[in-house]
């Protein structure tokens, strides 16, 4: 049995199409993909590593009090009276919460930690929140302060220990 020369051209182009898309899987390789994505998981944890020990770091602005107690979305009771410091951060007027936040970006690959409502001498705050950041570096943009990382429990924790 003898092929046409029409059949054997459509039976080519088919294994050409198949050899193509075959190709294209070799560009993706599945277990490169696991690899890469466990070296970026390795850094997220190593950068947004646990609690940092306020006390064992050498701030100019160490925390003084500790919360009388602390609810477990992150509220405590202000204090009575603001503290004496070059800067303030005001509290939000609904709930009376730490303007401290959490934004994730780039399909949940990035996390930034965003400081609002706060004033005075900047460069003094900026300072002691990087060393609180462990060594992160401190944007301001637009009135707020953007620190690359999930540091929002350990500004938090800092911020309520200065009396804020």
């Amino acid at each position: 049995m003898q092929r046409s020369p029409c059949v054997f051209r459509v039976a080519s182009s088919l294994c050409t199409m198949r050899v193509r898309s075959r190709s294209a899987l070799k560009r993706f390789n599945p277990k490169q993909a696991r690899e890469a994505q466990a070296e970026k998981n390795e850094a997220r944890r190593i950068l947004d590593s646990g609690p940092v020990d306020l006390e064992s770091l050498q701030l100019a602005y160490p925390p003084r009090t500790a919360p009388e107690f602390v609810l477990k979305n992150g509220w405590c009771p202000p204090p009575e009276s603001k503290p004496d410091l070059p800067f303030q951060v005001a509290r939000t007027g609904k709930g009376g919460f730490i303007p401290v936040y959490r934004d994730i970006k780039n399909g949940r690959t990035r996390t930034v930690t965003i400081v609002k409502k706060a004033t005075g001498d900047m460069k003094a705050f900026t300072s002691d929140l990087s060393k609180v950041c462990q060594g992160n570096k401190v944007e301001a943009r637009g009135g707020e302060l953007r620190i690359e990382g999930d540091h929002a429990t350990n500004v938090k924790r800092w911020l309520s220990g200065l009396g804020f």
